[in-house]
């Protein structure tokens, strides 16, 4: 209804409010927000950017694309707003548009308060908008009020276009005479102040989570519509806090009556929902895919394992008991290949996050009606899940892939609750083998990164903070305990829900771990690859495991900022396009490509790839087939403190049908622009095209399954081919990439045969990338001036001091091998 009131222009009974002044009396306005590089996004969407300038002098200002996140809410700015006089903002439109923008107070609590303005305007206006004015939705509280939020569609309103783009800008409030205004506490200072006061009473888990309880609880009451499958598993995992809350011998809630109504109809709902066959989901209608099943079955089980610890939940076990054991058997049938459809159950033991699912709910299933036998084929399937551990602590993802950060950190949940339900040793020492995963993925913010990922789980996420829990208390590694009061320090305290209650048991305090070093070039064998840091520049190189859309990435954050992510080279691609009206057709390497690595110790680290360009397939099991194509492409990259260089060489090795060619240059968050010729911007991300094809411009870059609009910030270099590509045809692009701090080299020069490339800045320095894809032996010349340069060859690198005759410096490659040649 409030929206059709702002669309309507209904402002009398909700306040509506003009750009104007407030009461007076009261007191000067205060910053609440003032919008700079660091500051967090808003609703994830709204990114602080170098924003239009106003009054003729530049801004940084929230970035709004208004029709991906029509409904943002600010991070919490005040703890209280009954103090509040007026509230006031800067807003940006590109143009007037035909209805009015609500503006909310909202919280925790049953409601909101509500206001509209009018966007009769282009370019910036001030909003002056009086406490007064908001009018009052359901129980809504001012003493409950915490963030600043916008509702920019409303019901009848036409389609917010998809290029529609705001901007939002210094958020202040003037509190009434008297009133000093309680500034929420904000960055990692605050935070951790919060966490460390929690941990001074106790394990901060389990007071969060009587905190969560404290109110009375109304009856259970199921979704009104199933839209999605996925939603049976977000039901299931509200009852393992509950069923802590309400069962377990150490809370204080133990027994109370409306948590136990609650969590026995929630049971018997789920239940109910559970098919004859033992499915909460099979093929259709509803979203979802078999795993499905185990991410409900699972804290579903464990959440009745705690209610029957009450009377109440043993009386009413008889009424679950038949429903879940055939759920369980279908987990039986499905792990011995008898379900073809559950293609999970298939890659048994090679998909180490369903497999884990599976240990856990063998593990509770031969608890909770005393069959041995569960236990033992849990241990067995971690048995088969220690064989996909990869030397440097992570998991392979799914079949021979790399691990992915969002599914390390499910894994480290789910096995260390199975860890403390059963003790069996090999958890533990799976658990403790994890030590060198997380400071080789996490910046010294915690924040992940994701183009070392598979090419369909890149993404923006943060950490799961309470994997990091687990991991300090499993491994005792002081490093994962520095990291993981990083990781607490940039999230308001928050009890976790099912990895709140997981974790609590290896909450390890408040012990500060020891730092992460400033620089560090390093191996990592999890991906293949080499990993570095320089200050807030963090880069790399990963040979992968096959079917890469990137060979490389990098990284910068802010140290300060609660969301530090500042900006993300997410790779360099390259894509042929059969159709250009499709956005890729072409774009990854082979299943087992030809890749080596070389090592500068604590300089560089460098990597060349050789391969035929594959559509886009998922690397799952069994591991598909990837049949030479007509398209060779040869990447030769060093990585270092100083940036990344490197080239990309596509090469038609016979005539082959293609409407256009893209170079791709993944960035982001923010918006990308052109700076200087050839220089593009990301936040303080640079890129320098060193050589180039077709026609440059900032485009989006294709994520997994998105719509183009929705793609990463980059720059695209896009050659189209009339009439296909002919045999010899090449298409060579060379970047840089790096900290604006740091100075872009002002020539790159490719060498003969694609074995690599020199690279020169203007004050004489050189650097040169060297790989061999044959299986012979091959010479490398590279032109050089300057003092003789040494040789680093391999990742355990032999060194070789260089000769130089008639400018030139020769080596002789071994077959497959890279190598660094540097002063």
């Amino acid at each position: 209804m409030g929206c059709l009131l702002a669309l309507l222009g209904v402002g009398a009974a909700m306040g509506a409010a003009e750009a104007g002044p407030a009461a007076t009396g009261a007191g000067s306005f205060q910053t609440l927000a003032a919008i700079t590089l660091d500051e967090a996004p808003w609703s994830a969407v709204l990114v602080p950017e170098e924003g239009p300038p106003r009054d003729g002098a530049p801004t940084q200002a929230l970035r709004w694309p208004v029709a991906e996140q029509p409904g943002p809410d600010s991070p919490v700015l005040l703890t209280d707003w009954s103090g509040v006089d007026a509230v006031r903002f800067w807003l940006h439109l590109d143009k007037p548009c035909p209805f009015r923008l609500n503006v909310l107070l909202t919280g925790e609590m049953n409601g909101y308060f509500m206001t509209s303005i009018p966007l009769d305007f282009t370019g910036w206006r001030q909003f002056t908008l009086p406490i007064e004015s908001f009018g009052k939705v359901r129980e809504a509280d001012l003493a409950a009020a915490r963030r600043l939020s916008f509702r920019a569609q409303g019901y009848g309103q036409p389609e917010i276009e998809k290029t529609t783009v705001w901007w939002v800008d210094q958020v202040e409030a003037r509190p009434k005479p008297g009133v000093k205004l309680p500034i929420a506490p904000i960055g990692p200072a605050a935070t951790r102040a919060a966490w460390e006061a929690l941990a001074r009473e106790g394990n901060p888990y389990l007071i969060l989570n009587a905190r969560r309880y404290q109110a009375e609880l109304p009856p259970f009451r199921p979704p009104a519509e199933i839209r999605s499958a996925w939603q049976y598993r977000g039901v299931a995992e509200q009852l393992v806090p509950l069923a802590y809350a309400v069962a377990d011998p150490a809370s204080p809630h133990r027994g109370r009556e409306d948590l136990l109504e609650h969590a026995l109809g929630l049971v018997d709902w789920l239940t109910a929902q559970c098919h004859d066959e033992g499915w909460w989901w099979r093929n259709g209608p509803l979203p979802g895919d078999p795993n499905v099943n185990r991410f409900t079955l699972s804290p579903l089980l464990d959440g009745i394992r705690w209610l029957r610890m009450l009377p109440e939940g043993e009386a009413a076990w008889p009424r679950w008991r038949d429903a879940l054991a055939r759920a369980i058997d279908l987990q039986r049938r499905a792990y011995r290949h008898e379900e073809a459809w559950d293609w999970a159950g298939l890659a048994g033991g090679l998909y180490a996050n369903q497999d884990l699912c599976y240990v856990l709910i063998m593990a509770l299933s031969a608890e909770l009606y005393q069959r041995p036998e569960d236990l033992e084929e849990a241990k067995a399937m971690l048995r088969k899940v220690a064989e996909s551990q990869l030397p440097d602590g992570g998991f392979r993802y799914i079949g021979q892939e790399n691990e992915a950060p969002v599914y390390h950190a499910l894994n480290l949940i789910i096995l260390g609750r199975y860890a403390k339900l059963t003790g069996d040793p090999l958890a533990l020492k799976l658990l403790k083998q994890t030590a060198n995963y997380w400071p080789l993925v996490l910046t010294a913010e915690a924040q992940p990164e994701y183009w070392s990922d598979v090419w369909w789980k890149q993404s923006w996420g943060y950490v799961w903070r309470e994997a990091l829990v687990i991991a300090a208390g499993a491994t005792g590694d002081e490093r994962v305990q520095w990291l993981m009061w990083r990781a607490l320090e940039r999230a308001a305290p928050d009890d976790g829900g099912v990895g709140g209650i997981y974790c609590a048991p290896w909450w390890t305090g408040t012990a500060p771990g020891q730092a992460m070093p400033e620089r560090f070039v390093a191996r990592d064998r999890n991906m293949r690859g080499i990993r570095g840091r320089a200050g807030q520049w963090y880069f790399g190189v990963t040979q992968g495991r096959g079917l890469r859309n990137t060979f490389t990435g990098g990284l910068i954050t802010s140290p300060v900022a609660p969301q530090p992510l500042l900006a993300a080279f997410r790779g360099a691609q390259i894509h042929v396009l059969e159709d250009e009206t499709r956005y890729t057709t072409w774009f990854l390497s082979e299943r087992e490509d030809r890749t080596a690595l070389a090592l500068r110790p604590d300089v560089a680290g460098a990597l060349g790839a050789r391969y035929t360009l594959q559509p886009g397939k998922i690397n799952s099991v069994p591991t598909p087939e990837t049949p030479p194509s007509p398209w060779q492409v040869t990447q030769v990259w060093r990585a270092a403190g100083d940036g990344i260089l490197g080239m990309v060489v596509l090469e038609a090795t016979q005539d082959a049908r293609a409407a256009a060619v893209a170079g791709r240059i993944g960035m982001g968050r923010r918006q990308v622009r052109e700076v200087a010729p050839g220089v593009w911007a990301c936040g303080p991300l640079r890129v320098k095209l060193l050589r180039q094809f077709g026609t440059v411009s900032a485009q989006p870059v294709p994520g997994y399954n998105m719509p183009r609009e929705k793609g990463w910030p980059g720059v695209e270099m896009l050659q189209r081919i009339p009439g296909g590509a002919k045999r010899g045809d090449r298409f060579v692009y060379a970047i840089w990439v790096g900290n604006e701090s740091s100075t872009p080299p002002d020539t790159l020069d490719l060498l003969q045969g694609d074995t690599g490339w020199v690279a020169r800045w203007a004050d004489g320095r050189s650097v040169a990338a060297l790989f061999n894809p044959d299986a012979q032996p091959r010479v490398a010349r590279v032109p050089w001036t300057g003092p003789a340069p040494t040789a680093w060859i391999g990742e355990t690198p032999e060194t070789r001091k260089l000769d130089l005759a008639d400018g030139m410096a020769s080596i002789q490659l071994p077959p497959g091998a890279c190598a660094l040649v540097e002063q």
